[in-house]
């Protein structure tokens, strides 16, 4: 008997990447697809409430992404939490696919979809000779702008910092409405 296909997923852990990413995989495992989703620790918890018993052909998994709880400051949380899935992912990625992979009891990993805020999933899938499928989970308009950074920057409509320098109407692209963005609008 053949065995299913399997991918991994590898989701940024924020709810509005893992809802898209979750909603993405439902639809894979429709498909007859086994999934294993992977995020690092989420700080509520939410996440890894069990699936419905229809989804069992989807696998959680939460691996710790080493962040210093006492850490208050959420713009520091943030960027010492990117580090750190920078840091794990990749390494754990290797050794999870790696383990699958060698099973004879588990369906082989052939496929990697990752969310392209998680550094490093990528280069392994690539690295282990499997498909690699990166996936933006926010919407179109911000795509745009962040592949449009070095512009605003080049016209200094934003500094360095990502701080908005001029407030006038932005149009990053034809099919996207002009509008206007202040600090908090930009990541």
């Amino acid at each position: 008997m053949e065995k299913q296909q399997r991918v991994l997923v590898v989701s940024f852990p924020a709810q509005g990447h893992i809802s898209p990413l979750l909603k993405l995989s439902i639809q894979i495992a429709a498909h007859g697809i086994k999934v294993t989703f992977v995020t690092t620790e989420v700080e509520d918890g939410a996440f890894m409430e069990p699936l419905p018993e229809e989804q069992s052909s989807i696998t959680l998994i939460s691996i710790p992404h080493c962040v210093d709880e006492d850490v208050r400051n959420d713009a520091l949380k943030t960027v010492e939490t990117i580090e750190s899935i920078r840091r794990v992912i990749p390494v754990y990625l290797e050794d999870l696919i790696a383990k699958i992979n060698q099973s004879d009891d588990e369906e082989k990993i052939s496929c990697v979809i990752a969310d392209t805020s998680v550094g490093g999933a990528l280069e392994v899938a690539k690295k282990m000779g499997l498909e690699a499928v990166a996936i933006w989970p926010a919407g179109a308009p911000c795509l745009a702008l962040a592949a449009h950074i070095p512009q605003l920057l080049q016209h200094e409509i934003i500094n360095n910092d990502g701080i908005v320098m001029i407030y006038k109407p932005i149009m990053l692209s034809e099919e996207v409405p002009a509008c206007t963005w202040g600090s908090s609008d930009i990541g």
